[in-house]
């Protein structure tokens, strides 16, 4: 079975691996015939300070080449 990669950005903080890290979720969905993506993030970083405004970034792939899925800011 491949692992998943990931490498997050939310604001100046990444999270990817293989580093074990305080991400618990990503959902990523995309609307077709529409620009309107969006992404769900869920971390247990009490040291995470995200605010509205931040950067976010979301790279997906298999076997350590994760590839961008999504960029947009914070809401």
């Amino acid at each position: 079975m491949a692992q998943v990669a990931h490498n997050i950005s939310l604001g100046s903080t990444t999270y990817k691996s293989p580093d074990s890290t305080q991400l618990i979720t990503v959902t990523v969905q995309h609307t077709l015939g529409t620009p309107n993506s969006t992404a769900e993030i869920s971390v247990a970083d009490p040291a995470a300070k995200v605010k509205v405004g931040d950067a976010v970034s979301v790279k997906l792939g298999s076997d350590g080449s994760p590839a961008a899925v999504f960029t947009g800011v914070v809401q």
